[in-house]
């Protein structure tokens, strides 16, 4: 696996540290005020549900985005110049062999780790900011009222029904993203043919991304459960 370059490196390394320091300046600002007014145990329930939600998020979006990478650069082999049919004389022939050699030589493993790691981040901190969603579930009490169409407890439509939309939400992003990104890989590392109308691939690529699609149907089948059929799963 090559090593990514240090003009890449280094800027994400600043950008984390930013980020760090203006998280932790804020948490201790939190903490003090909280503290102060004698609610240190609010502010630590608080902040355990934004790190849990943030890890499991970062952690299954990172896990997935990496592997569908290596994946795809595996089943890809190794660079090939599928880029023919755009060449000509001048500038055209050699922005293609321009983007022939950077395919060839550029760390896809790496950066696609890299482009893993930093997307699960984004994910994890944008599904932190529903931390609430997730103690109102897991502390969830019911109502004592049901609705007239479902039969279910008042207490079903607001505290799990939110975290269901939630979660399959995030699924539907987290396999969209997988499949862009792996077609990307595809593409630019010239493992698609594209050269004679119909894009051809070999077996193992048209596998992997079978998968991708039926995972993206079912997530959108989710979207047409009725709330029912997410009770008597609940249960």
């Amino acid at each position: 696996m090559r090593r990514l370059p240090r003009p890449v490196v280094l800027p994400l390394f600043l950008i984390a540290m930013v980020v760090a320091l203006v998280t932790a300046s804020d948490i201790l600002v939190d903490w003090v005020w909280f503290d102060a007014l004698g609610f240190g145990a609010v502010f630590l329930t608080m902040w355990t549900a934004k790190l849990a939600v943030f890890a499991l998020t970062a952690s299954l979006v990172g896990g997935t985005r990496a592997l569908n990478g290596l994946l795809a650069v595996r089943a890809s082999g190794q660079p090939v110049r599928q880029l023919r049919l755009v060449r000509g004389a001048g500038d055209a022939g050699d922005l293609a062999d321009f983007l022939d050699r950077a395919a060839a030589i550029l760390p896809w493993r790496s950066l696609s780790v890299t482009f893993a790691v930093v997307l699960g981040l984004v994910l994890g901190l944008y599904e932190a900011s529903n931390w609430d969603l997730f103690l109102k579930w897991r502390y969830a009490v019911p109502f004592g009222r049901t609705d007239p169409v479902f039969a279910q407890d008042l207490g079903f439509y607001s505290f799990s029904l939110p975290v269901y939309g939630a979660v399959r939400n995030l699924a539907f992003v987290v396999v969209l993203l997988a499949a862009v990104s792996t077609l990307t890989i595809y593409v630019g590392r010239g493992a698609i043919d594209l050269t004679h109308g119909v894009p051809q691939m070999q077996p193992q690529m048209m596998r992997h991304l079978s998968v991708l699609l039926a995972l993206f149907f079912l997530v959108k089948a989710g979207d047409y459960l009725t709330p029912a059929l997410w009770a008597v799963i609940e249960r």
